[in-house]
């Protein structure tokens, strides 16, 4: 008999209206422990809004939406800044803080949430500067950092308080194929090392066939369709295609080949 696998988020009929114009529309979606789900669908269909209501910074106009089984609906503001202690974000420009060295970026959130101890501050520092590739750049500015550079200090910042659920918005947006490539790989060593579960809206589709274990299809607002990537080869709608046309091409450039069964 097969484990029953953890929700660490569930969506349960959630809409979201700004005055008549609806954002989502009926969504309904589980994520579970220790995978990497990712929502891809065409700009302008609500990818990113679906993250902010997931960390809070939205409230649905109907529907239920769970993180680690609390309901996010139906907290006060101190319960749910407690919800995101257990939540990591990585923005789509990095949103480091200017005036900050790496250090005082990374962090951030032990100072202001935590309270610990500068000593075991610093000790965490080093440890997920050393997970995402960089060492020795604690004083660097963000403006003596590459693009690639940013994100992977973003991505450390995210890891700091050790998140059970990392949030990534457009992780590899800006970037050239390597440094992508670079981050999708970090991607899912971290889901490997560390066991987070992760979202990931994302245009991208080779990351998304490097690094997640299933894909969401958000299209005028709704999701269409979810399912693993071979589900998702063989899926008929076309909307999902057109996205899979570049997304296999890019794989396949990468692997040798790919099976296409459905197409």
């Amino acid at each position: 008999m097969t484990a029953e696998k953890k929700v660490i988020v569930r969506l349960e009929d959630v809409s979201l209206a700004f005055g008549r114009k609806e954002i989502l529309k009926h969504i309904n979606l589980e994520v579970y422990e220790g995978e990497t789900l990712a929502v891809i669908g065409p700009s302008g269909t609500g990818k990113s809004t679906l993250l902010r209501l997931i960390i809070g910074l939205l409230k649905p106009t109907t529907g239920n939406i769970w993180v680690e089984g609390t309901n996010l609906t139906q907290i006060n503001y101190q319960e749910l800044n407690d919800i995101r202690l257990k939540m990591g974000m990585v923005f789509q420009y990095s949103a480091l803080f200017d005036s900050m060295d790496v250090e005082h970026n990374v962090g951030f959130a032990l100072r202001q949430h935590l309270k610990l101890p500068e000593e075991k501050i610093r000790q965490i520092v080093t440890e997920k500067l050393r997970l995402v590739g960089l060492e020795g750049v604690e004083s660097k500015m963000p403006s003596e950092l590459s693009g690639g550079m940013k994100k992977r200090v973003s991505l450390a910042r995210a890891l700091a308080a050790n998140p059970p659920l990392v949030l990534y918005d457009e992780p590899t947006s800006g970037l050239d194929p390597v440094i992508s490539k670079q981050i999708d790989e970090l991607i899912v060593k971290t889901k490997e090392t560390l066991g987070v579960t992760s979202i990931m809206v994302t245009h991208d589709m080779p990351g998304v066939f490097r690094s997640a274990d299933r894909i969401a299809m958000l299209y005028n607002g709704e999701i269409t369709e979810i399912g693993t990537k071979e589900e998702f080869v063989r899926s008929s709608r076309p909307e999902v295609q057109q996205f899979l046309e570049y997304g296999l091409v890019g794989y396949q450039n990468e692997k040798g080949g790919v099976s296409s069964a459905g197409k």
